[in-house]
């Protein structure tokens, strides 16, 4: 069997079996109360997951181990006594690698407890969201566009009968999906000027998100708002003026904060509410993304949308609708959720097998186990509206 590992935030473990079905996939977060997001810190996270998922008693360490790649944990092989603290302390691929003509290989190769894999971050992306396709049960030829906070939006196209699998076709942008939550660092009611602040200090941190779960909320916020024709053409000149002079060398995330800035000087901007602000920001994103689409993929063409950028609904149905793309297919995962997923399908092809799962489905891995006390015990029935009067008294 091959045993997916995603360890950063969103970490979890998927596995497919010899004959090529998707046994179960889970997050960390979905075990012992985790937090949202909960990123592994040892490699009994690994063990926990995988007991839940695996069935017949196999052990762990008879199984192929594929980790999906990450930007800057890529220092030195595990301590000598067979154990780490810390992911960051051993080998893994990178998180963009854009050689993808090297996308059937086997991977970078070290020893902690066990021998291991690992593949690309992006690689994970466009080979989970591929495999669970429709498109890969007869295999079609498929674009595929990634894009999410750490890829900038790239078109891949995938044709499972090559030798290289998948091939590289348009870098749309040098801004990265980051950018729905750089947003809501300067409009709306998450704006937080010390994070702004930090980016002048070239910091790392925070810089490039108001927080994980920031995006999803705009996308509601912005709904008290209407685009104006006026912004979103004044943000579409703004995005091409930088994308003339900017250096991808840059520091991370400097692209999605400069042109925020250059569109808080809009002429006349302080007459549009923030939530006018960020509808047109996101319309203007929309319609930027329809027309790269258009202009690589042909009409009527299968596509797939994956990456954190495909978590946002509104673009999904606006590139169904209007991008001319024949069928398309968005995973149930786009973002890192799926990654444990995607280094699995990742090993799989590269250990000889075809670019495609016999059988997966939303639901498989275990049942659900309900050990919770009973309810009635504790609560009562409440309606939307006590309930949410609740919440706001108690909270």
């Amino acid at each position: 069997m091959i045993v997916g590992i995603k360890y950063t935030h969103d970490a979890g473990v998927a596995i497919i079996n010899d004959d090529g079905e998707l046994v179960g996939a889970s997050e960390l977060e979905k075990v012992n109360n985790n937090g949202r997001y909960t990123k592994m810190n040892s490699l009994s996270d690994i063990e926990l997951l995988y007991r839940l998922l695996s069935v017949g008693g196999h052990r762990l360490s008879d199984q192929i181990l594929s980790i999906d790649g990450w930007t800057g944990h890529n220092k030195n092989p595990a301590s000598p006594n067979g154990t780490i603290e810390n992911f960051n302390d051993f080998l893994v691929a990178g998180y963009q690698n854009l050689n993808v003509n090297k996308a059937t290989y086997k991977g970078i190769r070290q020893t902690f407890f066990q021998n291991y894999e690992s593949y690309s971050h992006l690689l994970g992306h466009v080979y989970g969201s591929y495999m669970t396709s429709p498109f890969s049960e007869n295999g079609e030829k498929t674009f595929v566009l990634v894009s999410d906070g750490g890829i900038l939006p790239t078109i891949f196209y995938v044709d499972p009968e090559e030798e290289y699998k998948v091939i590289p076709v348009k870098k749309i942008s040098k801004m990265s999906a980051s950018i729905y939550g750089v947003m809501g660092l300067y409009f709306g009611p998450f704006k937080n000027q010390d994070i702004i602040k930090g980016v002048q200090n070239h910091s790392e941190k925070n810089v490039l998100l108001a927080g994980y779960d920031v995006p999803g909320k705009l996308m509601s916020y912005i709904g008290l708002g209407a685009p104006s024709d006026y912004l979103v053409s004044e943000i579409a000149e703004a995005n091409l003026n930088l994308d003339r002079v900017y250096n991808l060398e840059f520091f991370r995330g400097m692209y999605e904060h400069t042109l925020m800035k250059m569109i808080c000087k809009i002429p006349d901007i302080e007459k549009y509410s923030d939530a006018d602000i960020l509808h047109s920001i996101h319309t203007y994103l929309e319609k930027f993304y329809i027309e790269e689409i258009r202009k690589v993929v042909p009409e009527g063409f299968n596509f797939i949308f994956t990456g954190g950028a495909a978590l946002n609904i509104k673009w999904n149905s606006a590139i169904r609708a209007r991008s001319g793309v024949g069928e398309m297919y968005v995973p149930p995962f786009p973002n890192d959720s799926g990654s444990a997923i995607g280094a699995a399908c990742c090993s799989y092809v590269a250990n000889g097998n075809p670019m495609r799962l016999t059988k997966w489905d939303v639901y498989c891995g275990v049942e659900f186990n309900d050990n919770s006390p009973e309810t009635d015990k504790f609560f009562e029935f409440m309606s939307p509206y006590d309930l949410g009067k609740f919440i706001a008294i108690e909270i």
